[in-house]
């Protein structure tokens, strides 16, 4: 490991160009250690150290353990390809011979063998199956030395990524700004070039953009002038343009100009409304029946001299026939002539007021789109005025601007370039020439310590990861009653199934499946009562696979055993499982509930258990136990369960047996069980331990506390030996089925004893 020390210099004064940036507000560009530390070994910084230093070529000198690396001083001859890619991987072996001449062979590009072996002279360039290889001398190369060199190229991008991890860069303790730059590698004198090279790389970098800064600057300063320029003269433009589209002088003059527009029109439009309202009455009196010999109002205010005429005449006519009734009566001949006269005039001025109003409604629509004109103009003088200011204003800032873009151009033009470094070596590169690593006592503390934080984390992942029910004791926070658990079932070694539906309550079995099957059952006769009436018990659960069509069937048969009457009916209509177990026959309940069979006494099943049993089995048979299969799989289950024939059937078959088994679908999947859950006594929810997610508990409280299934109560299937409280906690050893039964002093001579269930087994195995 080597280390060198640069220290960062104060910025102190800063230069023309950061002042004027800082001033425009574009950026603030002043550093500090860390971003200094970032930049001393940026990716950029690297990947011009690997093409100035031609770190993408290795070279290495063949060890017994491991191969050396060869540099400087070691490094005979350099290989330079020529027809690979930047980032193309290749290798080979140069074999010196001592005499100017070398063997290049073990061909290799991009992890394929290229087979070939090539006799080559150093300082000449060969054509190779990788290419076009030269092979140059370095100032150390011995011509009578023979030696073997294995060569490989990794391309650009994986040597950078490659020495970038072995560099880095810290603040030194206890200072402000020098930096230590470290470089681990397995040659000495390539991490000190590696080193040096680093930090002129970085040095070059920040004079480079201090120059491009100032460069930046004046064209920055250059192009803003230009855009200022261009939008000034554009500034003006539109304010000018602006105020001739609008015909405007001065804003406030026009809006004056709009509101005693606007009066007159106002004026203009009540006046043409009045006589309008005039020539209407007039109109209407004129056509009045009752008004057709009577004078005509003069002087309305029509201000039409045609109509006034017309009515000064009709009224003259008026007269002139009132006087010649009045001398002579109305059959006169003159009158008659007047009538005539009168009933023309009345049309001619009826004709009149029409087209004296169509006038005055012309007027009236040119009248309003002036006034509406005005009123617009004083509307929009506002805007016109914000309009103006907006253009004014913008016009004054691009200004002021302007005028100290001109100014500052004129001093960064004066500023000089800041060309000097921005580091001060401290220390050369320096280090131990010992191995950084490996380091043997750490190591060997780190072996121990994955070795022991491996199995602790094994388990307690495996710990974590299990959501699942496992046994009793997951059931602590609940209130339903618990009425047992039924170990995991498995076949007897050697012993082979015959089909998957078999019962394993058998009459006088003492095995842990059985007893299970026991303790269960006394607990459901402790729940039941002591009542003689028949008691209906669901069997469902949250998961499919649960195992309840499995416990349906031998819980009944545990029933059957004790001598009760038993029958399991499967109300699983969409699966049909437990018919199962008397080989699904047709017809079936599903039959009776669609109508297609009158009764279902001959649907049921009569099952014996160990029907088949030959002379020396003990077990014997049990005749109490019956089925009644689905018979078909329905299209419609859900619909058949709320027929009114499956209440009287039940209503049937609590005359004849004493306890009625209901397999039903699992529960939130399909809606089956909760429509039977009204004629059932218990509900006995199955739990698979290893299935039943923990999460589902609280729902399964929940229904408990709504009380929507009828006396629910948990059966715990599947445990498995270590999950186990009852049996596996306390076997079946010392104290089990021996002379006595269950226990020391169990069921058996004695009864219920000191021990109750016993503790253990005592029977050997044969």
């Amino acid at each position: 490991m080597r280390t060198t020390s640069i220290m960062v210099k104060s910025s102190g004064e800063k230069s023309n160009e950061i002042k004027l940036i800082e001033e425009l507000g574009v950026s603030n560009i002043s550093s500090n250690i860390s971003d200094e530390i970032v930049a001393v070994h940026s990716p950029a910084v690297i990947a011009e150290l690997v093409k100035r230093l031609r770190l993408e070529v290795s070279y290495y000198s063949p060890g017994v353990l491991r191969n050396e690396p060869c540099y400087a001083e070691t490094l005979p001859v350099e290989a330079e390809f020529h027809d690979l890619g930047e980032n193309a991987f290749a290798g080979f072996t140069i074999a010196l011979n001592g005499d100017g001449t070398a063997e290049l062979t073990d061909f290799e590009q991009n992890g394929e063998k290229k087979p070939g072996n090539l006799q080559a002279k150093v300082g000449k360039t060969y054509k190779t199956p990788i290419g076009r290889i030269s092979l140059k001398p370095t100032l150390y190369y011995d011509k009578a030395k023979s030696e073997k060199i294995i060569v490989k190229r990794s391309g650009y991008a994986a040597a950078a990524q490659h020495f970038g991890s072995l560099i880095s860069a810290a603040l030194q303790p206890g200072t402000r700004n020098i930096i230590d730059i470290t470089c681990v590698d397995n040659s000495i004198p390539r991490a000190d070039n590696i080193l040096r090279t680093i930090v002129s790389i970085y040095n070059e970098n920040w004079v480079k953009n201090r120059n491009q800064v100032n460069i930046s600057t004046n064209e920055f300063i250059r192009e803003r002038i230009a855009v200022l320029e261009s939008e000034l003269g554009t500034v003006e433009s539109n304010l000018a343009s602006y105020k001739s589209a609008h015909r405007m002088v001065d804003v406030e003059q026009m809006a004056t100009s709009a509101y005693d527009k606007e009066n007159t029109a106002l004026a203009e439009q009540q006046d043409i409304e009045n006589k309008t309202y005039m020539i209407r009455y007039v109109r209407n009196y004129v056509k009045d029946p009752a008004h057709a010999k009577q004078l005509i109002p003069a002087g309305t205010g029509i201000d039409n001299s045609e109509i006034e005429a017309q009515i000064a005449e009709f009224n003259t006519k008026v007269l002139e026939r009132t006087n010649l009734v009045s001398n002579s009566s109305e059959q006169n001949p003159l009158v008659a002539d007047i009538d005539v006269t009168l009933k023309n005039l009345r049309s001619s001025i009826i004709k009149s007021l029409d087209n004296a109003e169509t006038t005055l409604n012309s007027r009236l629509k040119i009248i309003q789109s002036s006034r509406d004109e005005a009123q617009n103009q004083i509307s929009e003088a506002p805007q016109h005025q914000n309009h103006l200011l907006s253009i004014e204003r913008q016009q004054k800032v691009k200004e002021t601007l302007y005028l100290f873009l001109l100014q500052k151009r004129e001093e960064n033009e004066l500023s000089q370039a800041f060309t000097a470094y921005n580091t001060q070596l401290i220390a050369a590169p320096w280090g131990s020439a010992a191995p950084a690593f490996p380091n043997e006592k750490r190591l060997i503390l780190l072996a121990f310590a994955i070795g022991v934080a491996l199995p602790a984390a094994y388990f307690i992942i495996k710990e974590m990861s299990d959501t699942k029910v496992r046994g009793r004791k997951d059931f602590e926070n609940l209130t339903i009653p618990y009425v047992g658990e039924l170990p995991l079932w498995r076949a007897p070694k050697g012993e082979k199934l015959e089909k998957e539906y078999n019962f394993v309550v058998k009459l006088h079995s003492r095995d842990i499946t059985n007893e299970a099957y026991r303790v269960v059952r006394t607990n459901l006769e402790y729940m039941t009562g002591v009542e003689k009436n028949c008691k209906v018990i669901m069997l469902t659960s949250f998961n499919p696979g649960s195992g309840k069509t499995f416990i349906t069937a031998n819980l009944g048969a545990s029933f059957a055993i004790r001598g009760s009457r038993v029958v399991c009916i499967d109300l699983d209509l969409r699966r049909g499982s437990l018919s199962e177990f008397v080989d699904k026959p047709s017809p079936g309940l599903t039959d009776y509930l669609s109508g297609k069979e009158d009764a279902f006494e001959h649907l049921i099943v009569r099952h014996s258990l160990n029907a088949n049993a030959d002379a020396d089995n003990k077990d014997g048979d049990v005749p109490h136990l019956d089925f009644l299969p689905i018979g078909k799989i329905p299209p419609n289950p859900t619909e058949l369960l709320y027929s009114p024939r499956l209440m009287s059937m039940m209503e049937a078959l609590q005359q004849q047996y004493d306890y009625i088994f209901l397999d039903c679908p699992p529960v939130d999947i399909v809606a089956d069980a909760t429509i039977i859950s009204h004629i059932v006594d218990i509900t006995l929810f199955v739990i698979r331990s290893g299935l039943m997610d923990r999460s589902m508990l609280p729902e399964l409280q929940k229904d408990y506390d709504d009380k929507k299934y009828n006396n629910m109560a948990l059966l715990l299937n599947g445990t498995s030996a270590e999950h186990r409280y009852g049996y596996h906690r306390y076997g079946y050893g010392r104290y089990g089925y021996g002379r006595y039964g269950y226990g020391r002093y169990g069921y058996g001579k004695y009864g219920y004893g000191r021990y109750g269930y016993g503790y253990g087994h005592s029977k050997k195995k044969k």
